[in-house]
């Protein structure tokens, strides 16, 4: 974008901003939700608030499709799936 701004004025200022994005530490994890259909999702580690882990919704569409389901059913039963395995790879 510099570049063809300054192809056209060699005297314009292009200012920039450094940014920084706080992210907690992730791992993925895949459940089961039946012997053929799955749901991968990411797992945080735990933040001041306590919460564990998050599925994202649009990675269970495929497995809503496969069982039949709405995806937000599915996407609940995947997270809760989630967390227990997060909290049985705790102990």
């Amino acid at each position: 974008m510099t570049a063809a701004l300054f192809r056209h004025s060699t005297t314009a200022g292009v200012p920039s901003l450094g940014a920084e994005r706080a992210t907690l530490a992730r791992r993925q994890v895949t459940v089961q939700l039946t012997p053929e259909v799955t749901c991968g999702g990411s797992a945080e580690q735990p933040d001041a608030e306590g919460r564990e882990s998050q599925t994202g919704v649009r990675r269970c569409f495929a497995a809503a499709r496969a069982l039949g389901r709405p995806p937000l059913e599915v996407a609940r039963v995947a997270q809760r799936d989630a967390e227990a395995l997060v909290a049985k790879s705790k102990e």
